[in-house]
């Protein structure tokens, strides 16, 4: 095989990957959903958001919040901004938080204004 047949067949090679891996993308990438679209959706059906804690200071060179297992300075601001807006929208709901400091510190930024605190739940591993 000359190397101008094997440059060939490696580039050929290589958009097929690409087109590959590009489709794959394509496919796999989530829709969006909107918050006017959720409130929308929230109108007529019951709704559980799922909502994960603000940016992990044990994983981030950003400055604490409080101590190193909790959210960045960072994370609270987000998690505020974000919290104003879900209250905004959805004025009625309760509000869950698993035991962990840092989803307990983002879960206090959607409960602000709310009479209730947020619960505490602890999840259950299955064991087989």
């Amino acid at each position: 095989m000359s190397n101008q047949t094997m440059i060939k067949s490696l580039i050929i090679f290589l958009l097929v990957i690409f087109a590959f891996v590009s489709i794959i993308y394509i496919i796999r990438t989530p829709a969006r959903l909107n918050m006017n679209d959720a409130a929308k959706i929230n109108q007529k059906h019951p709704v559980i958001f799922l909502i994960r804690h603000g940016e992990r200071c044990d994983r981030s060179q950003r400055a604490c919040l409080s101590e190193h297992e909790g959210i960045t300075v960072n994370g609270a601001n987000k998690a505020q901004q974000y919290g104003d807006k879900f209250s905004k929208m959805f004025p009625s709901y309760s509000l869950y938080s698993t035991d962990t400091l840092r989803t307990m510190q983002t879960a206090a930024f959607f409960r602000e204004g709310k009479q209730q605190p947020f619960r505490i739940y602890l999840p259950v591993m299955k064991t087989q």
